[in-house]
């Protein structure tokens, strides 16, 4: 029996903002006997955020079992029951953040989804990745999640039951302010794999099936 398996991977991706150079004059020595003689102190440093860490439950593993090829209709996609798994994110000192998850693997024409294994040239499933909703938490206070495109995006309110788009960054708001500055923030994903391709195109045996998404933490 295929055995379906989805492991999300975390990574902390840290924007860092640089303070050009500042130059100070720190001595100037004067004499009537020789020339002036002037020394520069050249400063800089690094405004770094505070470091925030995320972790899944259960080590960001989905585990969806076994899955019986004759349970699968002829082929007519067929959607899996949805799992949630918990994600937590500390931080150092109350910070700003946003999160953005990256599919390692991209079904052609799907936007909004994440793809897993292939049978040839044969896409066996790809799957939903969402936030539920109400779950959105930070320093336990109750949030809204919004989102933006990755890069120069409008910050907007996220629809409930949108699934998550690759590469957009989301973030813990409350309804009329900027992105919130928590120590602690949390939420529940969701996810839900479809099955593209029917029971009786897999071989005899067990067939893995895997799919893989990672998380980025931002500063926004």
């Amino acid at each position: 029996m295929p055995r379906w398996c989805l492991s999300i991977h975390r990574r902390a991706a840290h924007r860092r903002r640089i303070h050009p150079g500042l130059l100070l004059p720190v001595l100037l020595v004067c004499s009537q006997t020789a020339a002036e003689q002037r020394s520069t102190l050249q400063l800089s440093g690094i405004v770094r955020p505070a470091a925030c860490a995320p972790s899944f439950a259960n080590d960001g593993v989905v585990d969806f079992g076994a899955i019986a090829p004759q349970s699968l209709p002829g082929d007519s996609p067929a959607q899996l029951e949805k799992k949630t798994i918990n994600l937590t994110i500390d931080c150092v000192a109350p910070t700003r953040i946003a999160v953005a998850f990256s599919a390692h693997r991209f079904v052609p024409g799907v936007r909004a989804a994440y793809g897993m294994s292939r049978i040839g040239a044969r896409w066996i499933g790809l799957y939903d990745v969402n936030f539920e909703t109400g779950s959105a938490v930070a320093d336990g206070k109750p949030m809204h999640i919004f989102y933006a495109r990755r890069h120069n995006g409008q910050w907007q309110r996220k629809t409930p039951g949108l699934a998550l788009t690759p590469s957009h960054r989301y973030a813990w708001r409350r309804a009329d302010d900027l992105a919130h500055a928590a120590s602690n923030f949390s939420v529940d994903i969701s996810v839900q794999p479809t099955v593209m391709i029917g029971g009786h195109s897999f071989a005899p045996g067990p067939v893995p099936v895997s799919g893989t998404a990672t998380l980025d933490v931002l500063y926004p």
